[in-house]
């Protein structure tokens, strides 16, 4: 078998990211990793000047332009995504009306384009070919009960992406360069 599954999450009905794709040497091939964005729901805030100014030192943006973004004819605002942990925890502590987090899981792949005709793609939290789509149906067919899935052992749960459902391939990324590196040195000469 080219893949093993060795861990599944405990939450099952929540959005999870999705599972890290590693190779034989439990190299990242593919991994989830949050990103936090702040919007604002202009018509729940009150006093805009009540915001503006502590926004202002925390998304590191001018007052006057995050004013005149909040008074323009957009009900609904991105004010800053991708934000820090320090920026987060940091418009948590202030609990302004009508300003949100949203948060989503986007899917990194750190060897570019190295396997990726193997590895695939996804697109809105959805594999769409190679093992990425693989996963899906994985995902589909070996969905488990909660009690089966605490009686699963699971990674440290310091690790990012744990609660996902993570695959071991066979493929060796060292090889897997040689050979591209060797095709492409091919095609050079060929020129």
């Amino acid at each position: 078998s080219m893949l093993r599954v060795f861990s599944f999450s405990q939450r099952l009905n929540q959005d999870l990211p999705r599972g890290i794709i590693y190779d034989r040497s439990y190299k990242e091939l593919a991994v989830s990793y949050e990103r936090v964005s702040v919007y604002a729901n202009v018509r729940e805030i009150e006093g805009i000047g009540a915001i503006v100014t502590p926004l202002t030192s925390i998304l590191e943006e001018s007052e006057e332009d995050l004013r005149k973004r909040l008074e323009g004819d957009t009900l609904r605002l991105w004010l800053a995504k991708d934000i820090s942990q320090e920026q987060e925890e940091a418009i948590k502590a202030l609990d302004l009306e009508g300003v949100f987090l949203h948060r989503e899981y986007v899917r990194y792949y750190p060897n570019q384009a190295v396997a990726a005709h193997l590895v695939g793609f996804v697109e809105e939290n959805t594999g769409l070919s190679g093992v990425e789509y693989f996963l899906n149906s994985l995902q589909t067919t070996y969905r488990i009960g909660e009690q089966q899935a605490q009686k699963l052992t699971k990674l440290e749960e310091s690790q990012p992406g744990t609660d996902g459902q993570h695959l071991i391939l066979t493929l060796d990324l060292r090889i897997q360069k040689l050979l591209e590196d060797y095709l492409g040195s091919l095609e050079l000469e060929s020129e």
